[in-house]
């Protein structure tokens, strides 16, 4: 699960990672997260919220975990993690 303190304090989970209607966290989020464990929440909603390919594809990496291409979002990650400063 994703959490991050809000500049208040408290605890926020942003709502993209769960699947409402199934009333559970999206599939492959916790493989993701093990892959991911050293970024920020902030980097990884980053990561999640942007697209990767604008000129080609309006997905993001979200658009792709809710639909089930994990391994394409692993792909994804790790460029990400050779880019990042």
């Amino acid at each position: 699960m994703i959490g991050r303190h809000t500049s208040s304090g408290d605890w926020s989970f942003p709502r993209f990672q769960f699947d409402e209607a199934q009333r559970r966290l999206l599939p492959n989020l916790a493989k993701l997260r093990s892959r991911t464990h050293s970024w920020t929440p902030e980097e990884l909603i980053r990561f999640l919220l942007v697209r990767h390919e604008p000129q080609s594809t309006d997905d993001t990496s979200l658009k792709l975990l809710q639909r089930g291409e994990i391994d394409r979002v692993l792909e994804l990650a790790g460029v990400y993690m050779q880019q990042r400063p």
